[in-house]
């Protein structure tokens, strides 16, 4: 890389502080994450991701608040399945967050082009990428707080927008900007459910503690997903998605994908139990499952094998290109390539992290951005004459016998009515 040519290409970005803003990558509604460089010194020069505040929405308080806590949770972070991040700073009045820039595709690009080219993800891609999201799920719960106390930690977002898998093969979980730990500043009120509506589990909707295992559900969703390549929970409405998640009448995944591994649907049909206490506890024990299963005999797929099907999904070029860009070389031709797939994600109008929760005309939800610019559900007053749209019967006893749980259950009557 010669100065000439790296030279224009650094005084063509965006200063911003010690950075250049080569590209955006997603926009929310008051946050953006963003491509970066940092030139530190002569050959010192590395690519990030930033996640900045977007201008206007700086002085916004509360919004400011939620976005040094989530800061301050994930420095907290450290493994090897978990995004990492570098710094936390202030450039002017915008707060940013630089972490690791990661050469890769989430799992939501990777369902969609494998719909696209009719191709199913094979077993053993799909294991190694659910035990990596769950090695770095269990490490999140387990994380305790500066006296050695349970932070009793929930990430509450698990889902394909944010699980990015790299060419090099490695997984990674990211985006814990509405995860719960006990005691936090960010907790949840009454009547408020965060994260996307299909990528949550039934007992976030009617009131059970949001516990590891809620995280469990979410990831085992996810592994559904990519073992059938089909949606798991849809609907045309936001009541429709809801009634069924809560009904959650999962397909045997035999029945969508002859020949699957007996061992591996039964690991995955245990994720998504219904029923908390039938499910895996832990993270842990879900990776452990799919440890077991590849101790059977099953083909564990290395790193390397999951980079080069990734690659071969989505071509060298393309992963070439990002490769090159994490690495800091060959940053005159990578980069701008790079910022061209961006820009055309852009154009296409490819939801920034998937497909957020959009509210319908006639919904009960009044809609509030995340640190995301996500719109997480909220729950308006009951209004007279409203009724839900589920039966209650949809509700069996296991989750709603318990006294303490009618507020909670009348509560998800609410959240339905008038919605569909």
């Amino acid at each position: 890389l010669t100065g000439n040519s790296f030279d224009r290409l650094m005084s063509s970005l965006e200063p911003f502080g010690k950075y250049r803003i080569a590209a955006s990558i997603a926009q929310g509604g008051m946050a953006e994450l963003v491509l970066a460089l940092h030139e530190a010194g002569p050959g010192f020069r590395k690519v990030l991701a930033l996640k900045r505040i977007l201008p206007g929405y700086e002085g916004a308080r509360d919004f400011v608040d939620m976005f040094l806590e989530e800061a301050r949770l994930i420095a907290r972070l450290d493994h090897p399945n978990i995004v990492r991040v570098h710094e936390y700073g202030e450039f002017g009045s915008q707060h940013y967050l630089a972490m690791e820039y990661l050469p890769g595709e989430d799992v939501a690009k990777i369902l969609r082009l494998c719909r696209k080219q009719q191709k199913q993800i094979p077993a053993d891609i799909v294991v190694a990428i659910i035990q990596g999201v769950a090695a770095g799920l269990h490490y999140a719960h387990d994380l305790v707080d500066a006296d050695g106390n349970p932070m009793n930690l929930v990430h509450r977002d698990v889902n394909p927008s944010n699980v990015i898998v790299t060419y090099q093969g490695a997984v990674k979980l990211l985006d814990f900007g509405i995860a719960k730990a006990e005691g936090s500043a960010n907790f949840t009120r009454t009547g408020v459910v965060k994260g996307k509506l299909a990528y949550l589990a039934p007992d976030q909707f009617i009131g059970l503690p949001q516990d590891r295992r809620a995280d469990v559900f979410c990831l085992g969703i996810v592994m559904w997903e990519l073992l059938t390549g089909e949606r798991l929970f849809h609907g045309a409405t936001d009541a429709a998605i809801i009634a069924s998640v809560v009904q959650c009448a999962i397909p045997d995944v035999r029945s969508l994908v002859p020949g699957i591994n007996d061992s591996l649907a039964d690991i995955c049909h245990q994720a998504l139990s219904r029923d908390v206490s039938m499910r895996f506890q832990t993270a842990a024990e879900f990776e452990e499952a799919l440890e077991a299963y590849n101790l059977e005999g099953n083909t564990r797929a290395s790193h390397r094998r999951v980079g080069q099907w990734l690659e071969s999904l989505c071509g060298s070029e393309r992963a070439k290109a990002k490769l090159d860009v994490a690495m800091g070389t060959n940053l005159s031709r990578a980069l701008p390539l790079v910022m061209t797939m961006l820009e055309q994600k852009k154009a296409r109008g490819t939801p920034a992290s998937g497909a957020a929760i959009r509210p319908n005309g006639r919904s009960n939800f009044t809609p509030v951005s995340n640190s995301n610019g996500e719109i997480q559900a909220v729950a308006t007053p009951f209004r007279p004459g409203a009724s839900a749209k589920i039966p209650l019967s949809a509700l069996d006893s296991r989750f709603t016998s318990a006294p303490s749980r009618k507020l909670s259950l009348a509560l998800a009557v609410v959240v339905l009515a008038g919605l569909a």
